[in-house]
């Protein structure tokens, strides 16, 4: 409002300029002339003013020229039909200029809001193509709608209590009844200003998609309910109403492709234990069976080997059954632990003095460095370790030994197997590592027995010491499975 008054003083002195030197000058200019610089003026004005204040100015510049330069001069008759004439044309060609002014003004101003709107929509497009989630796309989207068109616009969802949030505060109170967002999901339908459902309202709710849902709804604040912006953002929204549909839609595949995953995992685990556990007590029973029934027949020597035999299957037994059992416990949400210093030479040694009384086939080699401490639970540390060298014993192939490493590096502790096996399949990673899943993938064949779980129950050990585990290749083949532990500062 202010610069209006201000463009409309400017022309008042512009004219009063204009006529000091028409009056002054009229003997050199003449009638002609002057009139010429009154158009000027009211160019000016058109271009300046909106429609009535410059309609305004031609008036008044008509009645200057008729009181200043048309005889008889200062006052407002007139004294032939000459001047007439010319004060008439004056006005008209006056007022003409300033309605087509206007009307060109009118067209510049709708151009350039159709260009914005276009760039916005372009925007919105190219913006909505790149999102991945549901969520945190209409968050951005409506930033970004909010910055083009300066409405303090919210996306309000419907919480479950019946109280309303907003997915992206302004500071911006909430006002709108819950009652009216709930109508608007319900019906799919606008509301408020500019609408057909309840106009008289203050604000106005725009539904994200056209038909009953539960997606949020658009709340304009009333001070903009009735904004020329209102048909642009419907249309908008039903962009983002089809974004919102398809992000969803794919959110719900990848879930169910999820579940899918892990019932296959489920079945495949289930299926290894069946097998797995059957085939040891079959070994058992058949051996403790021989032993009853047959034992006269048998010296000394083969009543050893069966002895031997049942002894065998049952510690796998009791490794298989203490790994799934340590991996329901270590899968629980309140899952926690004491931490301690712990002497890596010390882990290595009491792991390898246990294999070393089992395992004859493979050699065990450990390096470890020396004065190696990590804060850790030693039991779970040992069961990590162990599971470590039962994954590369399976795997281990020819006569090098099996390596077992603790060393430091980058200043990280690091607890390593490493083998000479066929390695991991391509593209296999920690990520690749699922709850119940076999680090054997389809379609390689199975060495040896087990139920694949060793890599999960080391993972989960190494999230609860905030470690990680790390798989590489191994130059020469195979692979390195190491656990890598953060930087620690051992107490003096």
């Amino acid at each position: 409002m202010r610069a209006a008054w201000l463009d409309a003083l400017f022309i008042l002195v512009l004219l009063a300029l204009v006529t000091w030197l028409a009056h002054a000058q009229f003997a050199v200019l003449g009638m002609a002339t002057s009139l010429m610089l009154y158009l000027a003026v009211m160019l000016l004005a058109a271009c300046r003013l909106p429609l009535w204040p410059a309609l305004g100015m031609a008036v008044i510049a008509s009645i200057t020229i008729n009181y200043f330069l048309i005889d008889p001069r200062y006052t407002f008759a007139v004294a032939d039909l000459a001047s007439w004439a010319a004060l008439a044309g004056f006005l008209l060609l006056a007022l003409v200029v300033t309605s087509l002014v206007r009307r060109l003004r009118q067209q510049t101003q709708q151009a350039e809001a159709a260009r914005a709107q276009a760039e916005l929509a372009r925007q919105l497009a190219d913006h909505l193509a790149l999102c991945d989630d549901a969520q945190a796309m209409l968050r951005s989207s409506t930033a970004l709608l909010r910055l083009h068109t300066g409405l303090p616009m919210q996306m309000l969802r419907l919480q479950l209590d019946g109280t309303l949030s907003s997915l992206e505060p302004t500071g911006e109170p909430i006002t709108v009844n819950p009652a009216a967002v709930r109508w608007v999901m319900q019906n799919g339908k606008a509301l408020g200003p500019g609408t057909a459902n309840w106009p008289e309202a203050e604000s106005s709710l725009l539904p994200l998609l056209q038909l009953p849902s539960e997606a949020p709804v658009l709340w304009l604040p009333p001070s903009t309910a009735a904004s020329d912006w209102l048909p642009q953002l419907r249309s908008l929204l039903g962009q983002i109403g089809l974004a919102y549909q398809r992000l969803n839609t794919q959110a719900e595949a990848r879930a169910l492709e999820r579940k899918a995953e892990r019932e296959a995992l489920h079945n495949t685990l289930l299926s290894s234990l069946s097998h797995d556990m059957r085939t040891p007590l079959t070994a058992i029973l058949g051996a403790s069976s021989t032993l009853l029934y047959q034992a006269d027949a048998l010296d000394a020597a083969a009543q050893q080997r069966l002895l031997q035999a049942i002894r065998s299957e049952a510690l796998y037994l009791d490794d298989a059954t203490d790994n799934i059992l340590g991996l329901v416990r270590l899968g629980q949400a309140d899952r926690s632990i004491t931490l301690d210093w712990q002497s890596a030479e010390e882990i290595v040694a009491d792991v390898l003095a246990r294999y070393r009384q089992r395992v004859t086939t493979v050699e065990l080699q450990a390096e470890v460095g020396s004065e190696l401490l990590i804060r850790a639970d030693a039991r779970l540390l040992t069961q990590a370790l162990a599971n470590l060298i039962d994954n590369a014993l399976v795997q281990h192939q020819g006569s090098a030994p099996l390596l077992i490493q603790a060393y430091r590096l980058d200043g990280r502790v690091r607890l390593a197997v490493a083998d000479r096996g066929p390695g991991f399949p391509a593209g296999f990673s920690v990520n690749s590592i699922e709850r119940f899943a076999q680090p054997l993938q389809p379609g390689r064949v199975r060495q040896g027995r087990g139920f694949g779980l060793g890599l999960a129950i080391v993972q989960a050990i190494a999230g609860l010491h905030q470690a990680e585990l790390c798989i590489t290749a191994r130059d020469g083949g195979g692979s390195v499975v190491s656990l890598v532990f953060p930087p620690q500062t051992v107490p003096a």
